[in-house]
């Protein structure tokens, strides 16, 4: 025993039953660095905090607490997901005031992305998953705490979509999971 801790010596805690899960696209490099370069110059009239460049990301479906032991449930679902690889250009910024967040997205969502979110909410609902009633709304959060939405001309970025990951928050770090490649065009 560890004088005056009351804590056995190895004593190990023991891992959380739930994880923080999400499904998300995550950018190649060029579209990553292209994302963290449009967050820094907004970030000059908006101020707020930047979003590290390894966390940026557009989330696909959010799926909250989950028991750790569903985790290969989730898989499964994403493993039947049929949808197509495609490229998006990210080329608007906004503001949401209540949330402080500025955000870039594409203008035209490509209808391959709305089929990949449709995909995933089906296979989540079938198993049993419990999903958000809000609205997606696709976007990547380039700065949160921002004090003002003095936005400039988003710069367009190409973003090549190959793939789809699932990926688990815990202490404000993201790890991916599992990564599942969409079928080439």
């Amino acid at each position: 025993m560890d004088p005056g801790s009351g804590r056995g010596k190895g004593r190990r805690l023991s891992a959380p039953a739930q994880s923080r899960l999400f499904f998300a696209l995550w950018p190649e490099e060029a579209a990553r660095a292209a994302l963290y370069e449009q967050a820094l110059a907004l970030k000059a009239g908006a101020g707020g905090r930047l979003t590290r460049a390894a966390k940026l990301h557009m989330t696909l479906v959010f799926l909250g607490e989950i028991e750790r032991t569903r985790v290969a449930e989730l898989e499964r679902v994403a493993q039947a997901v049929a949808a197509n690889a495609f490229a998006m250009r990210i080329d608007r910024s906004g503001y949401w005031p209540r949330q402080k967040i500025v955000w870039a997205a594409p203008q035209v969502v490509p209808a391959a992305l709305s089929q990949l979110v449709a995909a995933l909410e089906a296979g989540l609902r079938a198993a049993g998953f419990q999903l958000e009633d809000r609205a997606w709304q696709p976007h990547i959060t380039l700065l949160r705490d921002a004090r003002r939405p003095s936005l400039s001309q988003c710069d367009a970025t190409d973003w090549p979509v190959n793939d789809f990951a699932l990926v688990e928050s815990a202490r404000g770090a993201y790890r991916v999971i599992g990564r599942w490649k969409l079928a080439a065009i």
